[in-house]
């Protein structure tokens, strides 16, 4: 009886666990939800996690992520993501890193470019991301 007993237990545990799949991931609660598209910028070990949230993603092909150290003179591509391969939660958000960010010891900014799937480009307005003192 007591190895049925343990044999059961196991096989609801492991038939529960493939069932779940994990945590589902969390979405991020934006600062501001009032544009075509919304970004937010975090420091989590030593990248910077960027938060995308649109009711356009859809229609994207292409999102390019682009940073500037130099107070907003110079914007250079640190990520291209293509959306279509993408995990969009609620069929809004995304999220990605940049994973070798610049020092943290300066602010940095960060843009979006979008590229719609009828090619259309549209580039959005920095977010800064302040530097860790």
């Amino acid at each position: 009886m007591k190895k049925f007993t343990i044999t059961l237990g196991l096989g609801l545990l492991f038939s529960l666990n493939i069932f779940a799949g994990g945590p589902a991931p969390e979405k991020h609660m934006f600062k501001n939800n009032s544009y075509d598209i919304n970004l937010d910028l975090e420091r989590v070990k030593g990248e910077v996690i960027v938060h995308i949230q649109s009711q356009y993603l859809a229609d994207m092909e292409q999102i390019i992520i682009e940073r500037s150290g130099d107070n907003m003179q110079n914007f250079t591509a640190c990520k291209t993501i293509d959306v279509a391969s993408q995990k969009i939660v609620d069929g809004d958000y995304l999220r990605n890193s940049d994973r070798f960010p610049l020092p943290a010891t300066a602010d940095v900014y960060y843009r979006v470019k979008t590229i719609a799937k009828d090619g259309v480009t549209k580039t959005y307005a920095p977010v800064q991301l302040v530097a860790l003192h």
